[in-house]
């Protein structure tokens, strides 16, 4: 991080066969993406046909220090037609004991931390988006619709959606479950998309469990059928794994394990943004 160089490190369970938990042709394959994107190649892309879009996944960490706790705020973001992907870390969130579970940042926070995003956007693509779409896996509140509504002003278009972990579960006749892509609407109020579950290009199931779907909440006019289908598209764009799909979004897996790394940079020091340094 302080030579601003993206690396690769590779132990001997890479090149060596010891009880290695993935077999060669994954090795091979999760290693080569990773060099070719740290050298400035981009695998794959998210494919739209709506307006040019940057979609951003908010997380909190904690950042310990020797005279108090804080709580930093981390963004992810993601290109739909370019396909980089950056980092940035926000302003520090004081620890409140008693609403652990479901941080928030202030409106002015918010709005500072959607300019940056954005200035981040236009120097990488030479423009600004004409659509942002935040996640997050709790809910907005006032302060940071606000924040983030109000920062934007050039940008036509701004979505919130929260995707959290659910209790819900769907169950077929037959030996699998359902499809992948699967999205279940009850009653026009709850919604839910099946990230995982069984892919008919490989006419299998590959997980172990039943399959969780992610429960989508919306503002009442959005369009649902292209936020499940772009959350569906995002679950594949985690370059860091072979497998077909990580079944959360990258915006918030990203946001969750980029998070966790700036929490360790420490507070004198400004973490590269880019999504290379993290993978």
């Amino acid at each position: 991080m302080a030579l601003q160089t993206p690396v690769q490190i590779a132990t001997n369970s890479l090149f060596i066969e010891q009880n290695a938990k993935q077999d060669p042709a994954t090795r091979a394959w999760n290693s080569s993406v990773a060099m070719f994107y740290k050298a400035g190649g981009i695998p794959w892309r998210v494919r739209t046909a709506g307006p040019e879009t940057c979609y951003i996944g908010i997380s909190f960490h904690y950042l310990k220090t020797t005279k108090r706790q804080l709580m930093y705020s981390s963004v992810a973001q993601a290109f739909s037609s370019e396909g980089e992907g950056f980092a940035l870390r926000g302003a520090a969130v004081p620890r409140n004991p008693d609403d652990d579970r479901n941080p928030h940042l202030m409106a002015d926070q918010a709005a500072e931390l959607a300019g940056r995003v954005i200035k981040q956007y236009r120097e990488r693509a030479g423009k600004d988006p004409a659509r942002i779409v935040l996640h997050k896996t709790t809910r907005f509140d006032d302060e940071e619709r606000r924040g983030f509504d109000n920062a934007p002003k050039q940008i036509p278009i701004v979505e919130f959606v929260n995707l959290s972990p659910s209790e819900f579960r769907l169950v077929q006749r037959g030996a699998y479950p359902p499809k992948r892509g699967t999205l279940c609407r009850i009653n026009d109020s709850k919604t839910y998309l099946f990230t995982t579950g069984f892919i008919e290009e490989w006419n299998t199931y590959p997980g172990v469990h039943v399959p969780v779907p992610i429960e989508i909440g919306t503002d009442v006019n959005a369009d649902i059928m292209r936020i499940a289908t772009e959350v569906l598209a995002l679950a594949r764009m985690n370059w860091n794994t072979a497998f077909d799909t990580t079944g959360t979004p990258i915006t918030l897996r990203f946001a969750s394990q980029v998070g966790g790394i700036m929490a360790e940079v420490g507070e004198g020091i400004t973490p590269h943004p880019s999504y290379r340094f993290y993978m």
